[in-house]
């Protein structure tokens, strides 16, 4: 569950003003369904005696995850969601579009993801049909033995699985998701970040915008980050149909 805050103007009379030092603060909390998925909150308050309520946003929401106006990021002392899993699956979801669209023999495509969290267990088939040599960097590797032996069992395929990168030097690598500040590729190796990285070699594609489906788009409060609150609806409201959206472009 989360709640999305909404800061209406205050009383602008004098009169008005004062009242309010003698009632409590005004907000009005209403709950959103969501298609396909689990409903959320949407706290609308104002400025109460001068200042934003926010103990009594807390307590009258009682939420663990907020998604605040961008006015408001700076000065809550409130909880902001953070979205941790839609940003990768969507820019794994665009990397695979982008190198599908090379339209090269896939015996020349070398893939390499970063997945410390085990995120693309579910994911890494789709790679078989552009790449002959894949390899998983990640901490979690318990948690990709078991899909190195099916893929090995069905396909004859061998995943590489490795705790630290090393430097790709094939013309056409493709590494998704490196977290380091430089980028060891070769001259024509392309990384997928969600940030510019400066490269040694190679170059970096990076996330535009999105569109989120119209029926999702409607409960979007567009003083809010969009990515944050599609975020929240699939992590905290579990729409799992948004686990396939993409980017508009990747940027160089």
């Amino acid at each position: 569950m989360f709640t999305v805050i909404d800061l209406k103007n205050g009383e602008k009379s004098k009169l008005k003003r004062l009242f309010q030092y003698f009632r409590k603060a005004d907000l009005n909390i209403t709950e959103r369904s969501v298609p396909y998925g689990e409903s959320f909150f949407v706290c609308e308050a104002k400025h109460h005696r001068g200042k934003i309520p926010w103990s009594e946003i807390a307590e009258g929401t009682q939420s663990e995850n907020y998604i605040l106006p961008f006015e408001l990021k700076e000065i809550a002392p409130l909880k902001e969601f953070e979205p941790k899993l839609l940003p990768k699956l969507m820019l794994f979801n665009s990397a695979l579009d982008y190198m599908e669209k090379l339209d090269q023999p896939p015996s020349e495509m070398r893939f390499t993801l970063v997945d410390d969290d085990g995120i693309f267990i579910e994911k890494l088939e789709a790679v078989l049909k552009l790449a002959s040599v894949i390899t998983v960097v990640t901490r979690k590797e318990e948690k990709y033995n078991a899909l190195s032996v099916r893929l090995f069992e069905t396909y004859g395929i061998s995943l590489m699985i490795r705790p630290d990168y090393n430097e790709a030097k094939y013309e056409n690598s493709f590494l998704f998701d490196y977290k380091g500040d430089r980028i060891p590729l070769s001259y024509k190796g392309t990384a997928f970040s969600k940030e510019k990285k400066h490269l040694l070699n190679g170059k970096t594609l990076s996330p535009g915008g999105f569109d989120l489906p119209s029926e999702y788009e409607k409960l979007w409060r567009k003083n809010t980050d969009k990515m944050q609150f599609a975020s929240a609806l699939f992590e905290l409201s579990n729409v799992s149909d948004l686990q396939n959206l993409r980017f508009n472009e990747l940027c160089s």
